[in-house]
């Protein structure tokens, strides 16, 4: 083999025989973000070198296929950067990517050649992204951040499925439970079976089974077991397998990879699987999750989308900053206009928005008065600039509603993300921002910048919380409908704002990171059991959900007020059901417990409400654990029940399961017809969301017409 070839470059210095550029270096939560380029034409180098600097990617350069080896051995990189023509031999970097003593990151190749041949090549070397040259930098480095990001996410639960145990697949499932995850090894006649009850998130086969290939088997389970569908698998070929051919070639969610193979690569492989599944069935089809209005994307939406922007933050790759934009006056106008007038005029503003937008923008309907923005790589500057170039045109766009000429202004608060404040802590800063805005005149903006510290924050939040705390909020009402059985009148509260539509879960995240929540959920309580308590003597009782924090399901305090005021108003029983978050109850489970018995002793009731749409075993097993009346389903579960067939199986078994023990399952998040149909046919009991009714300021549903 040919000696290795060092980097010439003026603007690299050289080390162990590598050329290594100094550039930032930013960390990936303990990876650098060093890319380590194969330049086995030998004329890229110095390019790619200064391109990659510009986002902050550090480059080290070899010639040839040693050199790689040496180096995976040696040090960490995020991803391997292949450059190759169509007359490049892939043979020695081939092995090495299959090379089970290495633990080799994601490999990408890069080629001015763009016949059918070269991508064929780079694909069967188990390239998991092809590049033309010249680069575009900009995406291949969001490209290699993404590939970052999957590779360090959860993946869940393994099936294994081989027909000898003793053979290397039993080692190799003992290596990924060492790791972390969960892995059960079966047989292909039990395999059917166990993907059913088991409900794994990846399935990895041997490809030669007893009677079939890995293939057939796979194409058996998808056959009988409906969610299987969309389950990620990994197939593992022998290399004098018919099926060699198909090794580290890439088929949507499948893969093919030759043994033997190191367990980091596999592990590897199933995260970056499992990440496509996700976004696929998260983003396959973002324009059925639209505001009915305004054709923009919807409110979950858009909040799946912060959680993804708080990912591609962390990269360190761009600027990310999350925005609340208000409607000035248009709370007034609702008083005074006819209801498709006010429709009209939101319409006529969403489009002016929508006009300027890059194509990077996300703009979402995030509630009646308010639009929310993600901006990627825009710096404070620009985002004000952009902000000023909105504002105008908003303004100056005269919107004729029944002979009438109205101008509009808009309140606008941003906050640039940062590391110490999760995604939803910083929208609510951002919501805090605009709501000050309106309530003095409305049409300004402000931009606050990560630079400004985590206390000044919170001391804001806290002087936001104080007045909430003081009682100047509202309580709001949503129905629960049962789909089966009788009607009887129930409904969820939450807790508003009087000056704007701030979530529940941005409130409590807030309050609880100040020490206030406790004293929230007292008022709260007292407020919702002094409501209950009127409808009952006024013969019209009532249902009621209250949601509880963890901190106050400990607390004894809270406990013996909430025995002695529930026993003196002698409730009905089943009149309140207090909501417990699945999170909370995993992690302080004796509490939990505890809590269910007390509630149970005063003849009241428990709602368990689902957090991970991922797996539904926790929330099984915490539904033995606590003694419990509902279940109440996830936002993201839900709506993959709705876009994904294969989780209608998993809905099924839940709700049967709850039969089983007692609980009854409430479909929550119900955004259309589809939604409401699907929850029915699979035998869930009740139902709630924005297509039955938003939340209200009084209890004025009709649960006769349900």
């Amino acid at each position: 083999m040919a000696a290795s070839k060092i980097n010439k470059s003026n603007n690299a210095m050289k080390s162990d025989g590598l050329a290594k550029i100094q550039a930032p270096v930013v960390s990936f939560s303990g990876l650098s973000r060093k890319v380590l380029l194969v330049d086995l034409t030998n004329k890229f180098s110095d390019g790619f070198v200064a391109g990659m600097a510009s986002f902050n990617f550090a480059v080290e350069t070899v010639f040839d296929a040693l050199s790689l080896k040496h180096q995976l051995a040696e040090e960490q990189y995020v991803s391997v950067a292949v450059k190759i023509n169509d007359q490049t031999d892939l043979a020695e970097i081939t092995a090495i990517i299959q090379d089970s003593s290495l633990a080799v990151p994601p490999v990408v190749f890069l080629s001015s050649s763009l016949e059918m041949k070269t991508r064929i090549k780079a694909l069967r070397a188990g390239g998991e992204a092809f590049f033309p040259v010249p680069l575009n930098y900009e995406l291949f480095s969001h490209t290699i951040s993404k590939l970052v990001i999957d590779t360090r996410s959860e993946i869940g639960k393994v099936l294994i499925v081989e027909d000898d145990v003793r053979r290397d697949a039993s080692e190799f499932a003992d290596k990924l439970i060492a790791l972390g995850i969960d892995v059960r090894v079966v047989g292909s006649e039990a395999a059917v079976d166990i993907v059913s009850e088991w409900l794994p998130n990846m399935i990895v086969f041997e490809m030669e089974l007893e009677h079939c290939s890995g293939v057939e088997m796979a194409a058996i389970i998808r056959q009988q077991v409906g969610f299987a569908a969309g389950i990620p698998m990994l197939f593992l070929c022998k290399s004098d397998s018919q099926h060699a051919p198909l090794s580290n070639v890439n088929f949507s969610v499948d893969k093919f990879i030759l043994k033997p193979v190191c367990e980091q690569r596999i592990v590897n492989s199933c995260r970056i699987l499992l990440r496509r599944s996700k976004l696929s069935r998260q983003y396959q089809a973002p324009q059925e999750r639209k505001d009915h209005l305004t054709g923009l994307p919807d409110r979950e939406f858009f909040l799946s989308e912060l959680e993804h922007a708080g990912s591609v933050y962390k990269t360190g790759n761009s600027e990310v900053a999350a925005s609340l934009i208000y409607i000035d006056n248009l709370e007034k106008m609702q008083g005074e206009m006819e209801q498709f007038e006010v429709d009209y005029l939101v319409k006529e503003i969403s489009n002016i928005l929508v006009e300027k937008l890059s194509t990077q923008d996300i703009l979402a309907r995030y509630s009646d008065q308010s639009f929310a923005l993600i901006s990627y790589g825009r710096n404070e500057d620009e985002l004000s600039e952009f902000f000023k170039v909105l504002q105008s045109a908003v303004s100056q766009h005269d919107v004729l509603i029944s002979s009438k000429v109205i101008r509009n202004t808009m309140s606008i608060g941003a906050c640039f993300f940062a590391e110490d404040i999760a995604p939803q802590a910083l929208l609510s800063q951002a919501d805090m921002i605009a709501s000050d805005i309106l309530a003095n005149s409305g049409n300004k903006f402000q931009v606050q910048s990560s630079k400004i510290k985590l206390q000044e924050f919170k001391a804001k939040q806290k002087k936001w919380q104080e007045t909430i705390a003081n009682g100047e909020f509202r309580i709001v009402y949503q129905p629960i409908v049962p789909l089966h059985g009788e009607v009887s009148p129930h409904y969820e509260v939450y807790f508003r704002m009087r000056r704007s539509e701030t979530l529940p879960e941005q409130f409590l995240q807030t309050a609880n990171e100040l020490g206030i929540i406790e004293k929230i959920d007292i008022e709260m309580a007292r407020r919702v059991l002094d409501i209950a308590n009127r409808k009952h003597k006024d013969g019209n009782p009532v249902g009621l959900t209250l949601n509880i924090s963890a901190n106050t399901m400990k607390r004894s305090a809270f406990l013996k007020w909430l025995k002695e005021k529930v026993s003196a108003l002698g409730l009905p029983p089943g009149t309140i059901a207090f909501a417990v978050e699945e999170k909370d109850v995993a992690s302080s489970l004796k509490h939990a417990i505890r809590f269910s018995e007390i509630v149970k002793q005063l003849k009241q009731s428990i709602v368990l409400k689902q957090n991970d749409a991922d797996s539904c075993t926790q929330v099984m097993r915490l539904m033995r654990e606590v003694s419990g009346d509902f279940l109440k389903l996830d936002r993201l579960f839900m709506h993959r029940v709705v876009e994904d067939s294969r989780y209608h199986m998993q809905l099924k078994t839940l709700t049967q399961y709850g039969d089983d023990i007692g609980y009854k399952v409430i479909g929550a998040y119900v955004d259309d017809a589809s939604a409401l149909a699907l929850l029915w046919q699979n035998g869930v009991h009740y139902a709630q969301g924005y297509f039955i009714q938003k939340p209200e300021y009084s209890m004025t549903y009709d649960f006769n017409k349900s």
